[in-house]
């Protein structure tokens, strides 16, 4: 939103942008293989 509005800089705005969609990335596959790994030892 800051970066819309030009409240802050482009580069910097990217970078935060980058970062967070990194971290929602890493949490996604975590669960994954946690849930992955889960199922696998019920057999």
């Amino acid at each position: 939103m800051k970066l819309g509005m030009g409240e802050e800089e482009w580069v910097a705005g990217v970078i935060q942008l980058a970062v967070h969609a990194a971290i929602v990335l890493i949490l996604i596959l975590s669960l994954y293989f946690y849930s992955r790994r889960k199922v696998g030892t019920e057999d």
